[in-house]
């Protein structure tokens, strides 16, 4: 891996906690109930999103029990608490625009 590498394509990337926690979310439960009016079966779980949005925009080298901490991948439905903020990520994010990629609720 070179030093350009993002998280997402190192193979430290916690793609079992990300899968687990996204099964978890699209399951059901942890939502509110007005969300079924317009739940839509294409929807992708904001687990997933956020991960793979986070870790493309991170280094290779980042510590993966972090970036499961920090994006909450291990604490019941992921998507019902903000990500954690970690030192040094605000400044990683700072300036950058972000297109949805799942084009779903603009919670992104």
């Amino acid at each position: 891996m070179g030093n350009g590498s993002l998280f997402i394509e190192s193979p430290r990337f916690p793609v079992d906690a990300v899968n687990i926690a996204s099964a978890r979310e699209k399951r059901g439960g942890g939502r509110p109930d007005y969300w079924e009016m317009v739940f839509w079966w294409t929807r992708k779980p904001l687990a997933g999103a956020r991960a793979v949005i986070a870790a493309s925009a991170l280094p290779h080298d980042i510590d993966p029990s972090g970036f499961r901490v920090a994006l909450r991948l291990g604490e019941g439905v992921a998507h019902r608490k903000n990500p954690a903020r970690i030192a040094g990520w605000a400044e990683r994010f700072a300036g950058m625009r972000l297109l949805d990629p799942f084009a779903g609720f603009g919670s992104t």
